[in-house]
């Protein structure tokens, strides 16, 4: 069954207002309500707007983006909205002009002290495919057109308090990405979930999860696709704690995918073990350390078994913090805007945030990944890195100013790019918002 074909109506657009209807009906304690008004303007200039490393064409881009924070909060229940969007005008390529959405919205309603209902979305509509839900997910292929695609996650779920530390979460997700372009098609991604955490003492703890995910593809023009396939991922952790600051654990996970009338690419299986340790050196500085091993069995036999391993050195300065961090393993793509499969991949980053003055801060970032596509002939090698300034002209009135350059090499050209981009933001909210209780 195609469950997306007959989707009109984006449920994070329902979501705010079914919710708003629950909360109100709360007449046993207070409803606390804070709104904040957000309105961004910003000016961009970048030199390659389609990612292309033979024929570049530059423009300047500006957008408005007015939106809104809520907040409601009681005893019994509470919400959470962040929603913007954004007007986008391009100077040279009017044709390009479009309106991008991005918003989240959470929710949750208690049923005694122990049982928890918890709803989730994040929606985003855009052109540009390097802007994503977090920073470092954008998409590892390409597409050089920038027509506009959406993408909505949305997940529910019940948790189940029985112990300090002692949980159960069963739920369901439903994901989809929606591409704007006739030679892709639309994905839908969407099953139940399961986790349990128990721990025995102190010191010793498990952690249990289990998920199904079907797999549904379809196009805009022509017959249903056959693409369709499920997945299947179970994993187990064992924990030990040697103190407050010390703790370290070992974990099996198994994913499977299986594709009855859809290409073999999706009949694979991957068995991945990791052993971890993280610790606390002190208040201002931890590190988390990761390695194992991953064998992919069937049609992916042939990408070849391999180390895994991520690590992770977190440390708070003077004024400011810096993240370190580096990675191997394997992952997939399934809704990027251009999916993939099993996938190879290295990748290291280093970043930095610092407090000049009171008013003032700056950062700066770098990243590297390798991706060796096992079912692609391509593989690529993406550098990155940003910079920037943020000053606080009054309490409700900021300026920032970013410059991102991000270099692709592939060993197929149409992957390849350079893109630098230049961009200054004005920021305007309300410093606490407007508040009521009812």
């Amino acid at each position: 069954m195609k469950i997306f074909k007959h989707w009109k109506a984006h449920v994070f657009f329902l979501l705010p207002l079914i919710t708003l209807v629950l909360i109100s009906s709360d007449a046993t304690g207070a409803n606390r309500v804070t709104l904040q008004p957000v309105l961004t303007v910003s000016e961009e200039y970048d030199d390659n707007i389609f990612l292309d490393k033979e024929n570049k064409k530059s423009d300047y881009i500006t957008t408005a983006s007015p939106g809104i924070i809520l907040n409601i909060d009681s005893e019994k229940n509470g919400l959470s909205l962040d929603y913007a969007p954004t007007w986008v005008w391009y100077h040279k390529y009017s044709g390009k002009d479009t309106v991008r959405h991005r918003g989240t919205f959470n929710f949750w309603q208690g049923f005694g002290k122990h049982l928890k209902f918890n709803l989730r979305d994040s929606y985003l509509k855009s052109e540009d495919i390097l802007e994503t839900f977090e920073p470092g997910q954008a998409s590892q292929l390409l597409t050089h057109t920038r027509r506009p695609y959406q993408r909505n996650d949305a997940r529910a779920s019940l948790d189940y308090q029985f112990g300090p530390e002692d949980y159960l979460t069963a739920g369901y997700r439903h994901n989809f990405i929606k591409r704007d372009d006739p030679l892709f098609y639309d994905t839908v991604e969407h099953g139940p979930f399961a986790t349990l955490s128990y721990w025995f003492t102190k010191a010793d703890g498990v952690e249990f999860s289990y998920s199904f995910t079907r797999y549904e593809y379809e196009y805009d023009q022509g017959p249903d696709s056959t693409d369709d396939f499920d997945g299947h991922q179970a994993g187990g952790r064992y924990i030990h704690r040697f103190g407050p600051h010390t703790k370290a654990y070992i974990n099996y996970q198994f994913t499977a995918r299986s594709s009855k009338e859809g290409p073999d690419e999706y009949d694979y299986k991957v068995h991945n073990g990791r052993i971890g340790v993280a610790h606390d050196f002190s208040s201002k500085t931890s590190a988390v350390l990761e390695c194992g091993y991953y064998r992919p069995e069937e049609k992916a036999e042939d990408a070849g078994s391999g180390m895994s391993y991520s690590a992770s050195l977190t440390r708070r300065i003077e004024h400011g913090n810096i993240i370190l961090s580096a990675e191997r393993g394997w992952d997939e793509g399934f809704l990027e805007v251009e999916p993939r499969g099993f996938t190879r991949y290295s990748s290291a980053s280093a970043k930095i945030d610092y407090t000049i003055w009171k008013d003032l801060d700056a950062y700066a970032g770098i990243s590297y990944r390798k991706n060796k596509y096992f079912f692609e002939e391509e593989d690529d090698e993406t550098y990155a890195g940003q910079c920037g300034i943020r000053l606080k002209i009054l309490r409700w009135l900021s300026v920032g100013l970013n410059y991102t350059r991000r270099d692709r090499r592939s060993d197929y050209p149409i992957y390849e790019y350079t893109d630098n981009r230049v961009m200054i933001t004005f920021s305007a909210r309300h410093p606490e918002g407007f508040r009521w209780i009812f």
